[in-house]
């Protein structure tokens, strides 16, 4: 039978009853969206929401100069009642918005590594004083741009080229740069030993059109050879690769990596799991 063929082949894919079987569910996916992604059409997604409020203004402010500009060259030739006027307006309305989001998607992809969504300052509250600075950005990442030690931490734990070629994933980057000063935090608080920093993650936009938790599962009994309905999970893989970088201010840094999987479902978070780490 399937069953003892997949449990002597040592497949992770065993049907096991009353035990959940999320893992055949998510399997039975992975193999779904492999079969049918010949019927996927490549979409190239712009990002370009992901910039500063002096992007978002500077591509308001060249967007309206053209639509002054083009506004006041047919205002001084044409009635502001006249058909040709109100036709300029509107098309003069239609490239202004164009042209805006044309310049944030042009700055989002050209100096997103230069600038940042965020920028917070660290104050001591004691003393009242700076003692560094927060620096956040966010972004989504060509498969091409993405750096090769990422990629065999992401895929290091694949049991089939299924994993690789089914449906694709879309990357998401989200880089934190703390910059602390050291002698300022030394100067007042000689007994510091280190520095916690915790990050927040929300899910829930993950999982607001992720399938029912529970599925039905046809299989056959061994023992009396009936068909049966067990009830399975369906749960979801999101994958963190995290790179960590410190630096002492001289140009050295050290790197290391860490791999962990948040197993999802509609409610929210299953479980964490701890891959591998580097």
């Amino acid at each position: 039978m399937q069953s003892r063929y997949r449990r002597d082949r040592k497949y992770l894919s065993v049907f096991v009853p009353k035990s959940g079987n999320e893992t055949i569910i998510y399997r039975r996916g992975m193999l779904k969206k492999f079969i049918s992604s010949a019927l996927y059409i490549h979409s190239n997604f712009s990002e370009w929401e992901i910039v500063t409020q002096v992007v978002y203004g500077g591509a308001a402010a060249i967007a309206m100069l053209f639509a002054t500009v083009i506004s006041v060259y047919f205002q001084n030739r044409y009635t502001t009642t006249s058909i040709p006027f109100i036709t300029a307006v509107v098309i003069t309305y239609i490239f202004k918005d164009r042209i805006k989001d044309w310049i944030k998607f042009l700055f989002s992809n050209h100096i997103g590594k230069w600038i940042s969504d965020r920028k917070i300052d660290i104050v001591d509250k004691l003393y009242d004083m700076e003692i560094g600075e927060f620096r956040e950005v966010f972004t989504f990442v060509k498969k091409g741009d993405i750096p090769d030690n990422v990629i065999k931490l992401r895929n290091i734990d694949n049991v089939s080229s299924l994993d690789d070629e089914g449906k694709p994933e879309r990357v998401c980057k989200y880089q934190k740069d703390i910059t602390l000063f050291g002698d300022k935090i030394l100067n007042n608080h000689k007994r510091c030993q280190g520095i916690n920093d915790i990050t927040r993650i929300n899910i829930a936009k993950f999982i607001t059109q992720a399938d029912d938790p529970e599925e039905m599962f046809s299989y056959v009994d061994s023992q009396t050879g009936e068909v049966c309905n067990e009830k399975c999970y369906r749960v979801y893989h999101l994958n963190m690769v995290m790179r960590y970088s410190i630096s002492n201010g001289k140009g050295k840094a050290e790197e290391s990596f860490e791999r962990v999987r948040l197993v999802l479902n509609q409610k929210g978070i299953v479980r964490l799991e701890h891959v591998q780490s580097l």
